[in-house]
């Protein structure tokens, strides 16, 4: 729940345009990316190690793939659209 607060509030800074704003949501972003692909091999490597585990949920590998490819998308159009000829604020 605090990385989605911390999203909530680095989105405002964001949207002020503020630098923190940038590193966090685009850090953010990454991490979930990654995140949703460990998760998905966690759980098939899981159940391939052992098929009878009622601790795997092998059906919930293909959901969190598909997660990342979809959190693929606003992470691509965000690093896409950095200004990056911009000068730094507040020198």
């Amino acid at each position: 729940m605090r990385l989605v607060s911390l999203l909530a509030v680095a989105s405002v800074w964001l949207w002020q345009r503020k630098g923190w704003g940038y590193v966090v949501v685009g850090g953010l972003l990454t991490m979930w990316v990654i995140e949703s692909l460990g998760v998905a091999a966690d759980q098939w490597f899981g159940h391939a190690a052992d098929p009878a585990s009622a601790a795997i949920a092998v059906g919930m590998a293909p959901v969190f793939a598909a997660l990342a490819l979809v959190t693929l998308i606003p992470r691509g159009l965000y690093f896409r659209n950095l200004d990056r000829t911009a000068e730094p604020q507040g020198t």
